[in-house]
C-alpha cells in the first residue's frame, strides 16, 4: 500500500501518524511540505484542495485527509 505524509517539522499530528503506522509496520513515505518547492507545493494543494492543516495524507493517491482520518482507516 503506498501511503504519502506530507508534514511539517515540530507538527505532533504529523509525528503521531507516523508512530502509529510504525506500530503497524506499514511503510510510508514522509515529506517535509516546506521543503518542497513553490510548485510542488501547489501540486499537493491540488490534490487535496480541503487540507487545512497538517498532515497532508494519501493512500494509494487519494487524500484521505489527516491524522484523525489515517488513525480511524488503521484502528
Amino acid at each position: 500500500m503506498k501511503i504519502e505524509i506530507f508534514g511539517k517539522p515540530n507538527c505532533p499530528y504529523c509525528i503521531s501518524a507516523k508512530n502509529l503506522l510504525e506500530i503497524k509496520q506499514l511503510g510510508y513515505e514522509y515529506i517535509d511540505f516546506f521543503d518542497l518547492d513553490d510548485e510542488a507545493q501547489k501540486k499537493v494543494r491540488e490534490r487535496a484542495p480541503s487540507a487545512g492543516t497538517f498532515p497532508i495524507i494519501f493512500l494509494e493517491d487519494t487524500y484521505i485527509g489527516g491524522f484523525n482520518q489515517l488513525q480511524s482507516v488503521f484502528n
